[in-house]
């Protein structure tokens, strides 16, 4: 989320706007057509959704491929699920170039069993379709799936939907950390806690 608060800052630059601490807040938990959308008609501004998809992705590629870094544990999680067998998709409403440059850049990427598609993504987290589709993609039944999440609407969409849920504690969504310990099936702050998660859920014994 820090990255994406750059590109909205950046954006607000190379425009002529001054920073705007309500626009860069309400785009938190936009997907890119909620984003284009509210941009368009918030700053008053002539331009296409394609046109700021390009100028987002642009500044947001390099910062993904350059800047951002692991969570400590995050490697080590996924290196133990990918040696279980165990189906690992990711869920992402961004364009794919962002998470492939990043997961790419960190060793990562051939440990995922696939990712969701844009149409799917279209939709954003409100609805659990980019969770079914994960589901589908790891040929897992929603019951079956344990989902790490940091946004709330994402915790509930997927519960809805019938999924395992566990909110991934995150600076980015701190006002909504009390409703996600109450709404998700578990709360973790760091990934050694989901790897134990995951560990138990395995059936082995962890300290």
């Amino acid at each position: 989320m820090g990255v994406w608060e750059r590109v909205d800052r950046s954006f607000l630059s190379n425009h002529g706007f001054a920073q705007d601490e309500y626009y860069i807040r309400a785009l938190k938990n936009m997907n890119y057509r909620q984003a284009a959308e509210f941009t368009v008609s918030y700053l008053g501004i002539d331009i296409t959704p394609e046109k700021l998809f390009q100028e987002w992705n642009d500044t947001a590629v390099w910062e993904y491929g350059h800047t951002i870094e692991m969570k400590p544990g995050a490697v080590e999680t996924l290196e133990w699920c990918a040696k279980q067998g165990l189906g690992i998709v990711l869920a992402t409403v961004s364009d794919r170039l962002l998470s492939d440059a990043v997961l790419k850049r960190h060793g990562v990427y051939d440990l995922f069993t696939g990712f969701t598609d844009e149409a799917a993504a279209d939709v954003g987290k409100e609805k659990p379709d980019i969770y079914l589709q994960a589901a589908s993609i790891a040929d897992a039944r929603p019951e079956e799936c344990i989902l790490f999440e940091d946004i709330l609407k994402g915790i509930r969409a997927a519960k809805q939907a019938g999924f395992i849920t566990c909110a991934f504690e995150d600076a980015s969504q701190a006002p909504d950390h009390k409703m996600l310990q109450q709404e998700a099936d578990y709360y973790i702050s760091t990934w050694a806690e989901g790897l134990s998660l995951l560990k138990r859920y395995r059936g082995e014994k962890t300290s």
